[in-house]
């Protein structure tokens, strides 16, 4: 609640705006950016970018699909629905019905996953600071329940590793870090 309430009215841009930069609308220019990243000159980079580029399209693939699954399956309502209107505060029309698990922070923690191992600390603590106010935009927004932010950074997370696990069993090691 506290989350939902906390920001004043002529702030309400900034929530937005890092929810706008954190959606998953945002996903072929990533992947975009890994590719050209995967085409630079120096191998040690490329194997690095090839790494991050298949943990990022596996793993939002199986992300993506999961959230819509569970979307449907739990059909949590939005915070709205369950507080009402007048107990919490609701900010631009949100994509579903439902509020678990958020698309957004699920899409963040997938591009956190895939792309932590080639960061170095200062590129990794960025990189939270993100995730975590992407997800901090959802609730101010009122789209989602604190709980359901925490949720989709596990499933996003967790995602991309069962996809990351899963290209080191079926792809050749020669060819996994191209």
């Amino acid at each position: 609640m506290f989350l939902n309430q906390a920001v004043p009215d002529q702030l309400l841009w900034l929530p937005e705006a890092l929810s706008w930069v954190g959606s998953y609308w945002g996903a072929p220019a990533i992947a975009a950016v890994l590719l050209v990243w995967r085409r630079s000159h120096a191998p040690d980079a490329a194997r690095s970018a090839n790494l991050a580029l298949r943990r990022f399209v596996f793993g939002l693939v199986l992300t993506m699909s999961s959230a819509a699954l569970l979307k449907t399956a739990f059909a949590f309502p939005r915070p709205a629905v369950v507080l009402g209107e007048g107990f919490f505060r609701v900010v631009g029309m949100p994509d579903s019905r439902y509020s678990f698990p958020s698309g957004h922070a699920a899409y963040v923690a997938v591009l956190a996953a895939a792309i932590w191992p080639v960061l170095g600390w200062p590129g990794r603590i960025g990189l939270l600071a993100f995730a975590i106010a992407v997800g901090w935009s959802r609730i101010a927004l009122g789209a989602h329940f604190p709980a359901d932010v925490v949720a989709s950074f596990v499933l996003g997370w967790a995602c991309v590793e069962i996809s990351a696990a899963l290209i080191w069993l079926l792809v050749p090691r020669s060819r996994a870090t191209r």
